[in-house]
């Protein structure tokens, strides 16, 4: 007898843990900010990288594209601000002509904070979370002239060896006109 209450009180309690409160089971931890049944998004948090891999990205010219490379993070009021219309670009234009790539600056172990941020502001645009804990071994080779202020955007057309550097927030009609004079 003594063993059947023990099988019913572990049982009960395995009962009580797997069940939310509003009757649901969850299969897996929210630490991330998932739980099974959570419908895919269409952001891609595509990888953490180091500045080497930026420095390749940003030389390489395999197409005539204009990249639009934007450095923000979660925590930049400005940032915030102006990620939804950059994240737009991916519809206003041409994906074979203007390719965008948000690089977040926040930290590596913050990753589950810039998802969260992601899904909720429903960026669908690619990401990279860049890892780099000094700042000066990075900016002067993205642009000499870039203090190290965020938001900042770089555009690029690598065929035709046209940049523009931009620090600062930006408007959609000022980024679009940046933009058009590259694809001129």
């Amino acid at each position: 007898m003594k063993y059947l209450n023990l099988v019913v009180v572990f049982s009960m309690l395995i009962f009580i843990a797997c069940t939310s409160p509003d009757g649901d089971y969850n299969v897996g931890s929210t630490a991330g900010g998932f739980v099974v049944g959570d419908t895919a998004r269409d952001f891609q948090l595509e990888k953490i990288i180091k500045f080497p891999e930026l420095q390749e990205y940003i030389a390489t010219s395999a197409d005539d594209k204009v990249k639009v490379i934007n450095f923000w993070a979660t925590w930049c009021g400005p940032c915030v601000k102006e990620l939804p219309f950059i994240d737009s670009l991916r519809y206003t234009y041409d994906p074979d002509k203007v390719e965008v790539r948000l690089v977040s600056l926040d930290f590596p172990d913050q990753l589950s904070r810039v998802d969260n941020f992601l899904q909720r502001k429903k960026i669908g645009s690619t990401v990279w979370l860049l890892d780099e804990s000094d700042p000066n071994l990075f900016i002067d080779k993205v642009d000499p002239s870039w203090s190290g202020a965020i938001p900042a955007t770089l555009l690029i057309r690598s065929t035709t060896a046209q940049r523009i550097f931009l620090e600062g927030e930006l408007t959609k009609a000022e980024l679009e006109t940046h933009i058009n004079k590259l694809l001129k």
